[in-house]
């Protein structure tokens, strides 16, 4: 059985960004002039953009209003997207393939729209993929399997059949557990769940040159 769609993440998993978030707290601090604690990433990481702001204001004592501080680091790391962001070893190559041999495809990610179109523009994505779906599309994260399932509309192939490329232990597992034909991507920030990640997925890859015979186009 060869795939007939595939769902993509875009972070860690099409562009080689996940390294950048662990030093975005530096940038974005060292412009206001603040050292960031050791645990930016971490103490933030799992809430929301609007509580994540009001945390930074009290923490590094900012004068900053929440609306200036959430526009600050969505300059910021624009600035890293328009710039220095780079797709994965023969992601865009594989796109490519995908796209001539008929296969539709789709991007489910937790990125911004506004950092999401950047990307989109500088390296074309927009003309392998059926439609581009945020966590906020769907108001749920990765944890639920809302933004596969939407994904799936656009790709229009029956689950089993349908690949979900994933760089995140968390996000594979919600896609495994719907069905879905599950590749692991290989990111540094991710190598801890490495193990994890190879005994869950159906196949898992350093980079898209290493993909099985359900791929051959």
């Amino acid at each position: 059985m060869s795939i007939k769609g595939v769902i993509f993440d875009l972070d860690g998993t099409l562009l080689d960004s996940m390294w950048y978030w662990d030093r975005f707290g530096e940038e974005f601090l060292a412009e206001r002039g603040k050292v960031p604690r050791p645990d930016f990433r971490d103490k933030y990481y799992v809430y929301s953009t609007e509580a994540t702001a009001e945390m930074i204001i009290e923490d590094y004592g900012l004068s900053e209003t929440p609306e200036e501080i959430i526009q600050g680091m969505m300059d910021t790391a624009a600035r890293f997207y328009r710039a220095r962001v780079q797709p994965k070893p023969h992601a865009l190559e594989l796109m490519e393939r995908l796209k001539r041999a008929g296969v539709n495809m789709a991007i489910a990610t937790a990125t911004e729209h506004i950092l999401v179109d950047i990307a989109v523009e500088r390296f074309g994505l927009d003309k392998y993929v059926e439609k581009i779906i945020n966590c906020t599309d769907v108001g749920a994260s990765k944890t639920e399997p809302d933004i596969y399932l939407k994904a799936l509309e656009y790709v229009g192939a029956p689950i089993p059949e349908t690949a979900v490329f994933e760089d995140a232990l968390i996000a594979a597992q919600t896609a495994k557990k719907l069905g879905f034909y599950t590749v692991g991507v290989y990111d540094g920030t991710a190598a801890p769940n490495e193990k994890a990640m190879r005994e869950l997925c159906d196949e898992y890859v350093y980079d898209f040159s290493q993909l099985s015979g359900k791929f051959d186009l």
